[in-house]
């Protein structure tokens, strides 16, 4: 289960921290949507995708103590991550959720549950870590290439879902571009 954990919500946070670093401004319009500080939205909006990357690394390359405080600090991130959730909504707000830099989904009960089943989670896993295996049993070449590349890759998938809908044409933009084709 901690093996599963360190897969799932190391890869959860990499995908989160990719898209907030291909669209920082959804996380941004998020927390002014929420009536948070201009100066501390931005130093959240600017400092929380590192801390995600950051723990994602961590849930993924740690072993022994290093994977308990991981996954705490994870437990911890995601129940702030949903207290702040609970109080846009206990405040009557319609904030779209900048969880995965994209702000597509309102901040719902989904969301919430979402987000209270993830830290729960990572808060099991911190419990069970103590006696499981590690993920790797040392840090190697290896398995620092496996990782930078499985990180990359999340990367990419974030980017690529981030820019997909820019690429494409509406039936409007495709005729114009026809029409201009036409006259030279």
């Amino acid at each position: 289960m901690t093996i599963a954990g360190q897969v799932i919500l190391g890869f959860l946070f990499s995908f989160a921290a990719a898209k907030k670093f291909v669209s920082p401004s959804s996380l941004l319009e998020s927390l002014s949507e929420a009536r948070v500080p201009v100066r501390v939205a931005r130093r959240l909006a600017g400092g929380l995708p590192v801390a995600e990357l950051g723990l994602a690394v961590a849930l993924l390359l740690s072993h022994g103590t290093a994977i308990l405080i991981a996954f705490g600090a994870s437990a911890l991130l995601l129940s702030s991550f949903t207290a702040w959730m609970l109080s846009v909504r206990v405040r009557g707000l319609e904030v779209l959720c900048g969880c995965f830099g994209t702000g597509r989904g309102r901040i719902d009960a989904r969301a919430i549950a979402r987000n209270i089943v993830l830290s729960s989670y990572a808060g099991i896993c911190a419990v069970l870590a103590s006696s499981a295996p590690p993920l790797f049993a040392s840090v190697s070449v290896v398995s620092v290439m496996i990782i930078t590349g499985s990180l990359g890759a999340t990367a990419l998938i974030a980017a690529a879902h981030e820019i997909a809908p820019r690429l494409t044409l509406s039936a409007h933009d495709f005729e114009q571009l026809q029409e201009s084709g036409a006259q030279t």
